[in-house]
């Protein structure tokens, strides 16, 4: 059976829960255990939104110079081809893993891939793969 494992904010929302339910623990009260907590959470908080951010700044830039390669293009081109154009335009040195993470980013929403922009599309021809934007 697989061990759960508790997070950070999953511990400081329990302590809140009990926290509720008692005036004292330890001879501590409770609510010193509640502003603790609640500063806690303030700052796992702060600390993920800050960290999605710069992520998120990072990735659209990428994103930008994908399309930036795709757009003159004047046809369909694999993801290799992607990240040579990639970096020779803008004198970058990204890893195929880290354009095609932004390409499957960059289609179609689907199950695996509930968040995807539908910006590029995936054209599998025999067995080659194929991206160009989407229309």
């Amino acid at each position: 059976m697989a061990e759960i494992k508790y997070t950070q904010k999953m511990m400081f929302e329990a302590i809140l829960a009990e926290v509720d339910r008692t005036d004292e623990i330890g001879g501590i009260p409770s609510a010193v255990f509640k502003e603790f907590a609640e500063k806690k959470l303030a700052q796992l908080d702060a600390k993920s939104s800050k960290t999605n951010s710069t992520k998120s700044t990072e990735h659209k830039a990428v994103m930008d110079m994908i399309i930036k390669v795709l757009c003159n293009a004047d046809k369909q081109m694999k993801c290799g081809e992607i990240v040579k154009a990639v970096n020779t335009e803008n004198g970058t040195e990204y890893s195929s893993s880290k354009i095609n993470a932004m390409l499957r980013k960059m289609l179609p929403p689907d199950e695996k891939n509930p968040d995807g922009t539908g910006e590029v599309v995936r054209i599998v021809e025999k067995k080659d793969v194929f991206f160009a934007l989407a229309d």
